[in-house]
């Protein structure tokens, strides 16, 4: 089981700029007070496409950057969100880490949760938003699409939480990582959708009060080396790429 951990309570809302790695492979959360207690490691635009659907290189992309992220030595569990398109009145999907599935170890699912020590949860996003809630003696990993968002993936997400390990809403701490913004997001062209606000509105709802964002876009940031350079794969700039986010009590 994951480390049991009281997580603070005070009520406040922080945004916090990513750190990366030296070759900007990787980019994580700062260290110190406020920061995530869990791991939370993204691969970058440098270390390229980790989806093997829409690269040949991906595999070998993705085993580098877990050799560099000091993962090697944990079970990753990869989350395969559900299609949208396959049926647009299903529920959300909650799953619970279970025994490994397979060669790929992979859950179709909008979440996924775990009390397991060595257990790190892989999420491989475009731009939607990974949203981590630590509860201190467990944790779970949600795909933070519109459409997820617009079907309360929070509130759900929270509440399987609560339920499956027995804590409560105000324990639980919510750190999202870098997403599109509403900078770049628009529907229709014109209307600007700000899925941070959405993700805080959830939160709030069901009685978190500790959130963290991080204020990195996945469309626009920019590698501060090169301002012609973009941080993050991103599916609205640029279709068929993707990234991983891994969460998990990493050392």
């Amino acid at each position: 089981m994951v480390e049991k951990v009281a997580i603070p309570t005070r009520r406040s809302t922080g945004h916090v700029g990513l750190i990366f790695s030296d070759g900007f492979t990787l980019a994580r959360f700062p260290q110190g007070e406020g920061m995530p207690r869990l791991g939370f490691v993204f691969t970058t635009l440098v270390r390229g496409n980790t989806s093997p659907k829409y690269s040949d290189d991906a595999r070998l992309n993705r085993q580098i950057a877990i050799i560099e992220a000091g993962l090697e030595s944990y079970r990753i569990v990869r989350m395969v969100p559900i299609p949208r398109a396959e049926d647009l009145k299903r529920l959300i999907t909650i799953a619970r880490v279970g025994e490994r599935v397979g060669e790929d170890d992979s859950v179709d699912c909008d979440g996924l949760m775990t009390d397991q020590l060595g257990v790190v949860i892989e999420l491989r996003p475009a731009d939607c938003h990974q949203i981590l809630l630590d509860a201190g003696c467990a944790f779970a990993l949600l795909h933070g699409g519109k459409t997820e968002l617009r079907r309360n993936v929070v509130e759900i997400g929270v509440l399987a939480l609560c339920e499956t390990f027995g804590v409560m809403p105000e324990q639980i701490a919510l750190i999202d990582g870098p997403g599109i913004g509403p900078c770049c997001y628009k529907e229709q062209d014109k209307f600007s959708i700000d899925l941070r606000a959405m993700i805080e509105e959830q939160a709030r709802g069901i009685g978190i009060s500790n959130i963290l964002f991080a204020t990195n876009c996945t469309c626009c940031s920019r590698d501060p080396r090169d301002e012609k350079t973009r941080i993050f794969p991103s599916h609205w700039r640029q279709p068929g790429i993707r990234f991983s986010a891994f969460a998990g009590p990493l050392l």
